[in-house]
């Protein structure tokens, strides 16, 4: 009796231990792959999967590791709570080094005529910029049948250029002939060409061609109404500038092609007949700007300056 008994448990102890196994090889291989985890992933959409992390491996069943906030295009989880969801699947993973992972979603994404026309806005406000890398993200979830909508416009902030990064609109019209808008985070690396001063520059010096040189500056550096372009002996320095600083419109006044008190030569017409008289310029101007001139008989005229020499008599 007690050795049929024994004999009855052996066979169940026997069957659990069955059951055992099977149930380990199902749910962890007996040679568990080895993931390396990167510090960075990108996703489609808000669920992290195993193929995204494995994706040089054969994947008979994809499954989600786990969900991200819909609030940000980019989140971070500590690299242990990946490697314990990938060890109840049967991985082995071996930690990377900041002990971080970064996920970000989009950013795959790319829109070709966004690149193109968020370029042309940069250009637009920094004619000579050098636009060295852009990065374009959706801030929501793009619509299924976003390849069927048309490009309308963008509206880009000046502010959110200089800083480089941001957020901008883009308007589309749908296929039932809406219009949708869509908000986009950009991060943008840019230069552009300035003129900067090679050396101390006193108040009132005419400004020589070796008075300042062509430089590559980031656009976040880049100051307020900045000398897009610079003609050597034209411009007055109104204030002291030191070696070094980002030459602006408003140090510098422009040297007048004509003085007051100058006595210059005025062009007068009446009908076919043209007349040469003397006048004295009662206002400083230069080329294509309006005066008052004085001529020697006492007469005052309105006149639009030629050149240095010469002025039209209105």
């Amino acid at each position: 009796m007690v050795e049929h008994n024994l004999a009855k448990v052996g066979v169940a102890s026997s069957n659990l231990v069955s059951r055992s196994i099977l149930f380990f090889i199902l749910v962890f291989p007996l040679f568990a792959q080895e993931i390396y985890l990167q510090d960075e992933y990108c996703v489609d959409n808000l669920h992290v999967k195993l193929s995204d992390i494995i994706k040089d491996k054969d994947i008979i069943e994809d499954k989600v590791l786990l969900k991200l906030p819909d609030s940000t295009n980019v989140y971070q989880i500590p690299t242990i709570k990946l490697s314990y969801r990938l060890k109840e699947l049967g991985f082995e993973s071996i930690k990377n080094e900041k002990g971080v992972i970064t996920f970000k979603k989009f950013c795959d994404f790319n829109l070709e005529i966004l690149y193109e026309k968020f370029t042309k806005a940069v250009k637009t406000v920094y004619p000579n910029a050098k636009i060295h890398s852009l990065k374009i993200t959706p801030k929501n979830y793009l619509p299924k049948n976003m390849d069927e909508f048309y490009f309308k416009n963008i509206s880009i902030s000046k502010t959110a250029l200089k800083k480089q990064q941001g957020v901008f609109l883009a308007k589309f019209i749908t296929p039932q002939n809406r219009v949708k808008s869509i908000y986009f985070s950009f991060l943008l690396d840019a230069k552009t060409y300035v003129f900067i001063s090679s050396k101390d520059l006193k108040s009132g010096t005419v400004i020589s061609s070796n008075d300042f040189i062509k430089q590559e500056v980031s656009l976040d550096k880049i100051p307020i109404n900045t000398l897009k372009n610079i003609s050597p002996d034209s411009l007055i320095v109104k204030f002291n500038i030191k070696k070094g600083t980002i030459l602006t419109q408003n140090s510098f006044k422009k040297k007048s092609l004509i003085k007051r008190g100058n006595y210059i030569k005025g062009i007068l017409k009446d009908g076919a007949l043209s007349l040469e008289i003397e006048v004295k310029a009662l206002n400083s101007g230069n080329k294509g700007e309006k005066i008052r001139v004085l001529s020697g008989d006492g007469k005052t005229f309105n006149a639009i300056i030629i050149n240095s020499q010469t002025v039209y008599i209105k």
